[in-house]
């Protein structure tokens, strides 16, 4: 036989009485059973309620305690920490959802990453971001983005893989006496991860003739752009931009996640933009001031701007964890 969930279009739980005694008390009608719903309660992060839903966010890590089970389902987004700039820009932190993920009535750990530092010297790589892990059965977790590479003048470092991969160094031409020697250029990067969490950086100078600006870090929808530059001409180089991010709506309104930072021009006045407007901007070498880096927008897990020289760099903003179920 049927269950009952409803009379008359109106949910059983919604009856305050049938027949003189609340629905509550009646086990079935007529042979039927009466269906009592029972939604998920839990607590953790900053909670809001949209409709049936609830959703918690945690901009931290923190615990998330499930006390009662409910249809032991809930939706997820998994942002890990946004790569720091070096000249290239940061990637963006590994980018993961789904709408439909078993939880048990237990408390679980959430850990937030953090976003990675920038180059602390013109020709040091920024660190990459660290990862944001979802602690329920069978774990979910973000890898970090990539830092992007530093500026090569005769040592450097290209960008890293993660989540997306850091963009690419800034290259100084050969020939160019203490500016450096041919071979030595930034490079684009996969991101190491599986499944798929980014989009790769983009690449700085393919050769070592031509002297660029930084590449941008991957995002979590779109790869990092490369740059553009010319001969020994400092005043032409331009930053490339950063990879989009993604558009996601499971906090209750449409943001951007996971963008890609934008790499930085040199001593020029051309920079490069970052994804989605919540990767950072890139910077250029003018000393501090007007030629800064943006900073990436917090717990967006978004890739720092890029910059010749460190006090024109910016960070990567951490990550973000977002549960959201049905309650009632």
């Amino acid at each position: 036989m049927p269950n009952i969930a409803t009379v008359n279009g109106v949910a059983e739980d919604s009856i305050a009485t049938y027949n003189g005694g609340t629905a509550a008390l009646y086990t079935s009608k007529n042979g039927d059973t009466w269906v009592h719903y029972e939604g998920t309660v839990a607590t953790g992060g900053t909670v809001t309620t949209s409709g049936d839903y609830k959703i918690h966010t945690f901009t931290s890590s923190g615990a998330f305690t499930v006390t009662t089970l409910g249809d032991g389902v809930i939706e997820y987004l998994v942002v890990a920490g946004g790569g720091g700039a070096g000249t290239g820009g940061g990637g963006a932190g590994g980018y993961r959802v789904s709408a439909s993920k078993a939880i048990t009535a237990a408390s679980h750990t959430f850990t937030v990453g953090a976003g990675g530092a920038y180059g602390s010297s013109s020709t040091t790589q920024g660190s990459s971001g660290a990862a944001s892990n979802l602690g329920v059965p069978t774990p979910i977790s973000s890898a970090g983005g990539g830092g992007g590479g530093g500026h090569v003048d005769n040592s450097g470092a290209y960008g890293i893989a993660g989540g997306s991969g850091g963009g690419g160094a800034m290259m100084v031409g050969a020939g160019g006496g203490h500016y450096g020697t041919a071979g030595a250029f930034g490079a684009g990067n996969t991101p190491s991860t599986s499944p798929s969490q980014g989009n790769n950086g983009g690449i700085g100078s393919s050769d070592g003739a031509t002297w660029t600006g930084g590449a941008g870090g991957g995002g979590a929808s779109g790869i990092g752009y490369a740059t553009s530059g010319g001969a020994y001409t400092c005043s032409s180089t331009t930053g490339g931009a950063g990879g989009t991010g993604t558009a996601n709506s499971i906090s209750g309104s449409s943001l951007y996640y996971a963008g890609g930072g934008a790499g930085g021009g040199d001593c020029g006045q051309t920079k490069g933009t970052g994804g989605s407007g919540v990767g950072a901007n890139g910077g250029f070498q003018s000393g501090v001031g007007a030629g800064n880096a943006t900073a990436a927008t917090v717990n967006r897990g978004s890739g720092g701007g890029g910059a010749r020289m460190p006090a024109n760099r910016s960070a990567g903003s951490s990550g973000v964890i977002i549960v959201k179920y049905k309650f009632q």
